[in-house]
């Protein structure tokens, strides 16, 4: 063969061949530089093979029914009670109740504070015939105590304590509440307000307060009863729930309409007359 054809023989091969490699490196160019669906996938795997800690249910006293007090708060407060260990005898763990200390108490804020005091009371016992007040009639009634006023359930002088220091939040935090749910008002919330002689939160209390809860004409007779207010102790309610003619257990009266009224009307001109 010619010289000269094997000349344009190897030109033409060698483009050839380069052009293969170009195109090589063009379709490599295309192909993404990580693939993302086989790291997702490794780390699928790798979250299956972790290993998590049990989780452990913890005894309570109130479950936040509402759900007035964030998750979130309930958790961390839950955390600083209950103090997760290993047992002696393998990987089983169990978690030991504490109160809060003082340190810890003075940080809690209004709805932490709140949401403490009633899940943790300092004591808890079982009353299960407090509330076994019905007749013939079954009309609603009007008790003179709370449940807790029978033992269920005690605050520590510490927990009342932290509940002074922040009384103005935590009475601001329970209005909210009790306005939040009209006709449905939790009694636990009503005992924090007893004992915080709440007199600025009877507006609140009566607006909320129905034959559904009673609860809230109780606290208003606690406050005007505590207070030894003139006008209420000169009524029939009075003398029902604290005079010479009240019953020997679980003083009380009928939910009437005039006896709710009678209630409210004397508690509201009790907060005007005694309002800061």
């Amino acid at each position: 063969m010619p010289k000269a054809n094997l000349i344009f023989a190897f030109t033409l091969f060698l483009a050839a061949c380069g052009g293969s490699k170009k195109q090589e490196e063009k379709n490599t160019d295309t192909l993404p530089v990580t693939d993302t669906s086989l790291i997702a996938a490794e780390d699928t795997i790798a979250m299956d093979t972790s290993v998590e800690k049990p989780i452990v249910e913890v005894e309570k006293h109130w479950d936040n029914p509402a759900t007035d007090i964030p998750v979130q708060t309930a958790m961390r407060i839950d955390n600083l009670v209950w103090t997760t260990v290993e047992k002696s005898d393998g990987d089983e763990m169990e978690r030991i109740h504490d109160y809060i200390n003082k340190k810890n108490i003075s940080k809690l804020t209004a709805n932490e504070l709140v949401y403490y005091v009633l899940t943790y009371p300092a004591s808890f016992s079982q009353n299960c015939s407090f509330d076994e007040y019905h007749d013939t009639t079954n009309t609603p009634k009007i008790v003179r105590y709370f449940a807790d006023s029978y033992g269920e359930a005690a605050r520590s002088a510490l927990q009342f304590e932290a509940l002074e220091a922040k009384r103005d939040s935590v009475i601001l935090v329970l209005n909210k509440f009790i306005g939040k749910h009209p006709g449905k008002t939790d009694p636990q919330y009503l005992t924090i307000l007893r004992d915080l002689m709440a007199i600025e939160s009877i507006p609140a209390v009566a607006k909320a307060a129905t034959a559904k809860c009673p609860g809230n004409f109780t606290l208003m007779v606690n406050l005007m009863e505590r207070e030894n207010y003139e006008p209420f102790k000169t009524t029939e309610i009075y003398q029902h729930m604290f005079g010479d003619n009240q019953y020997q257990y679980g003083a009380r009266v009928e939910a009437t309409e005039e006896n709710m009224k009678e209630i409210k009307r004397l508690a509201l001109q009790f907060y005007k007359e005694n309002k800061k």
